[in-house]
């Protein structure tokens, strides 16, 4: 037998297929000495086949390391030389070629026999040896490593055929060689000759030392790459969940505390000692040792005490173990009284899997030895189980998914979480938990009593269908109920903190919401109100948008954040809140009777589609912006006294029963207002009033301040009009023909457009009035110096701007008059 295979196949056999594998593919140099790598792999490891699952994401890296450990980075004899790696080549029979692309590689194909219509023969016809194929041309060796091909002089002459019992180095085998060295930092090479798979180990070729070939190819391909060749400069190697020990290995563990180690294999490492059990005489598991002679016990290395060494502390009578499965260990313990536990141990030492029979259900509280060091965090299955009364800190439960006859702690100083348990079923609840309870995948829920407080988050997202459901009095938090569409007979709890979340709910019977919601309420799919009665109050939004109509109801006094009624078009008969915090959206809104509108609204009003104000008192105050884009008449409506925002009339085209409010923080927007008669503007407007339509403003008083720009654009007479006294931006008066009867501003911050004017004769413009526009190309004009409006302007300011504008072109002209 060939010593050589003996490596792998001891490697096979402590590490598992997967690694021999990959060991054959990382360690072709190492494979050379019989057992050099296998013994490599015994000083560093604790022999494990669970080993290649935990390094197959890190390769290069176990690679590096065992490089280091087997000294490859040790100072060898070098052979300096001053040849390139071409000369030196040439000089032992071989043409050297570096190959820069994928087509490079591919014309060495016909030296190795593989079909691949991708890649085409370039020359000479293919060798008939299908199993000496080189992976090299399936492409993309370029991606990881530089590659090089040596062919020899005479290699027309060297024939497969004669070659029948075929060795690595023989002359056929070495008459073609690729040299490839891997392009990570530790610049690995091997040599790869023309019998590939035939052979032994045949990416070793010349045991994939260059200097086998000739003396100072080495020092030769370093000089001409510009790195070191299996260069690795570190022995440092750490995974996830292994701990090195005193004996210089790394051992896999599924427990630690207090610097102990529970590992697999029986072995428990111990300040870094390592203590192993005889497997005949003790089963190890989580932190406790299960002893199986005479007498048998149970206990936790450490000295602790949990729920399972406290059951067993009066003796153990018998212990059965089935170990059919490989990955389990079924373990039954009857104790001398008869009492019989199931447990469920994996091949890491997990427990899994927990059960006592129905007639013998654990109480905690009679084990005045037990302490909370529970092992539950692997638990899959939990049955017939009374936890302690109190429980200090998280209860994770984070794998559980079955769960069956258990009753928690009456208090836990903490959280519950059972992320993946999908039925709840005659479990008992504790009555009190500080934290959260998480239920995220509860499906169905039958005969569980809830807890009177929770003073965080209750998570039920995936709870579809509700019946008779008795939930907290006061939950502190958010209760998420994300897919219930159906609740018959639920009672909420009295008070919520945080959010209810019910976004998918259309149905239900008698359903009695919190009186107090501490933030949102988010009801989007419910279409009737008459299933559900509403908060009294609600700290931060509501949202109903599925609802069409509402009649006869009376919502909460307040809303602290937005109240979305996006769909809504009727609204009769009914009281809506006193106060909204945020937004009010009633886009859809446009039949409307007998409606108390909220008193304050401290973000926008959405009222977008009322086309009539009849019988409607707005709200006193609205902190942002008003819609009322339809409204097409302004009778029997009572606006806002103030507008925080911008106030929007768009549709309004006469000022007929129009009173604005007092206060418009933002803008005034009425750009389809043509007549005014009788009204009274706003004494201030924040930003922008915009009046593009009106074409007569006779009498009109004006704010008499407009911090943005004013936009009279349609104005062509100026009779009786007062405009603002201060406008910081433009003043829009493109169609005024002349300036007779109007009143300018003291101030205009921006641009005064006066593209339309024939005359300065009646302009009484301010000195403060810096920057006019007018149209140079006016008709009866052609040239700047004779236009009548230069000679007749009275200009109050020392030095203007006058912005030309021709009407050909989009060009501007300014021009500075003195």
């Amino acid at each position: 037998m060939d010593k050589k295979i003996d490596d792998l196949k001891l490697i096979k056999k402590h590490y598992g297929e997967a690694m021999m594998q990959l060991c054959r593919k990382l360690f072709p140099s190492l494979l050379e000495d019989a057992g050099l790598l296998y013994n490599t792999l015994n000083s560093c490891f604790n022999p494990s086949k669970l080993l290649y699952d935990d390094i197959k994401s890190c390769a290069s890296d176990f690679k590096d390391y065992i490089y280091s450990i087997v000294g490859q980075n040790k100072k060898k004899e070098k052979f300096e030389t001053y040849s390139n790696p071409f000369e030196l080549m040439k000089n032992v029979g071989y043409n050297l070629y570096e190959c820069k692309d994928e087509f490079d590689i591919q014309s060495f194909r016909h030296y190795f026999y593989r079909e691949n219509p991708t890649f085409p023969y370039t020359g000479g016809t293919p060798e008939k040896s299908e199993d000496e194929e080189l992976c090299t041309f399936s492409g993309n060796r370029l991606n990881s490593n530089y590659v090089f091909f040596a062919v020899k002089d005479d290699v027309d002459k060297i024939k497969r055929e004669d070659f029948k019992e075929p060795l690595r180095e023989d002359k056929y085998g070495t008459s073609v060689i690729s040299i490839q060295i891997t392009k990570d930092k530790s610049h690995t090479i091997s040599i790869k000759n023309r019998y590939n798979s035939t052979v032994l180990n045949p990416d070793s070729t010349f045991f994939n030392n260059l200097d086998s070939i000739t003396l100072g190819l080495t020092n030769s391909f370093e000089k001409y790459m510009g790195f070191s060749i299996n260069s690795v400069k570190y022995s440092n190697f750490n995974l996830n969940n292994y701990v090195k020990a005193s004996d210089g290995k790394l051992y896999k563990y599924n427990y630690e505390k207090n610097n102990i180690y529970y590992c697999i294999n029986n072995i428990i490492i111990d300040n870094f000692k390592v203590k192993r059990y005889d497997k005949s005489k003790y089963l190890l598991f989580e932190n406790m040792i299960l002893k199986l002679n005479n007498p048998k016990s149970i206990e936790c290395y450490d000295g602790s005490t949990n729920f399972i060494t406290g059951l067993f502390s009066d003796g153990i009578s018998k212990i059965y173990i089935d170990t059919k499965d490989n990955n389990y260990k079924n373990i039954k313990i009857i104790d001398k009284k008869g009492i019989e536990c199931k447990l469920l141990i994996t091949s890491l030492g997990h427990l899994i899997s927990f059960e006592l029979d129905k007639k013998n259900k654990l109480d905690l509280n009679s084990k005045s030895n037990s302490d909370n060091s529970l092992p539950f965090k692997d638990l899959v299955s939990l049955k017939n189980f009374c936890f302690p009364e109190n429980f200090e800190g998280d209860l994770d439960l984070t794998n559980l998914e079955n769960i069956e006859n258990v009753v928690f702690p009456k208090r836990i100083k903490g959280s519950l979480n059972l992320p993946n348990l999908t039925n709840l079923s005659n479990v008992v609840l504790p009555e009190i938990i500080d934290g959260n309870l998480n239920l995220n995948k509860v499906t169905s829920i039958k005969d569980t009593k809830f807890p009177e407080k929770i003073e965080k988050n209750l998570n039920l997202e995936r709870i579809l269908y509700a019946k008779d459901l008795e939930l907290p009095r006061y939950v502190g938090g958010d209760l998420n109920f994300d897919f219930l569409t159906n609740a018959d007979n639920v009672i909420f709890p009295e008070i919520l903190g945080g959010s209810l979340y019910l976004d998918k709910l259309v149905s239900g019977k008698e359903i009695k919401l919190p009186k107090f919601v501490g933030v949102n309420l988010n009801i989007n799919s419910l279409k009737d109100l008459k299933i559900v009665k509403l908060p009294d109050n609600i700290g931060g939004s509501l949202n109903l948008e599925s609802l069409t109509t509402i009649e006869n109801f009376d919502f909460p006094e307040y809303v602290g954040g937005d109240l979305v009624l996006n769909n809504l078009t009727t609204l009769e008969n009914s009281k809506l809140p006193k106060k909204v915090g945020r937004d009010l959206l009633l886009n859809k809104l446009n039949t409307v009777k007998y409606i108390i509108f909220p008193e304050n609204v401290g973000g926008s009003m959405h009222l977008d589609s009322l086309t009539s104000g009849k019988n409607i008192i707005l709200p006193k105050i609205v902190g942002e912006d008003l819609y009322l884009n339809k409204m097409s008449s302004a009778k029997d409506i009572t606006l806002s006294n103030t507008v925080g925002g911008s106030l929007y009339l768009n549709s309004l085209m006469t000022s007929d029963g129009l009173v604005l409010p007092e206060d418009i923080g933002s803008s005034l927007h009425l750009p389809n207002l043509f007549y005014i008669r009788n009204m009274i503007f706003s004494k201030k407007v924040g930003k922008d009033l915009i009046l593009n339509r009106l074409t007569s403003a006779e009498d009109v008083v004006f704010p008499e301040n407009v911090g943005g720009n004013v936009d009279l654009s349609y104005l062509s007479t100026g009779k009786g009009i007062i405009l603002p006294k201060n406008i910081n931006g433009n003043l829009n008066l493109k169609s005024l023909i002349s300036g007779k009867g109007i009143t300018f501003p003291n101030i205009i911050g921006g641009i005064l457009n006066l593209d339309s004017i024939l005359s300065g004769k009646d302009l009484r413009l301010s000195k403060f009035i810096k920057r006019i526009s007018i149209n140079k190309n006016i008709k009866k004009f052609n040239s700047i110096k004779n236009l009548n409006i230069l000679k007749s302007l009275k200009f109050y300011s020392k030095k203007l701007a006058l912005v030309l504008k021709p009407m050909a072109s989009k060009k501007t002209t300014v021009v500075s008059i003195r």
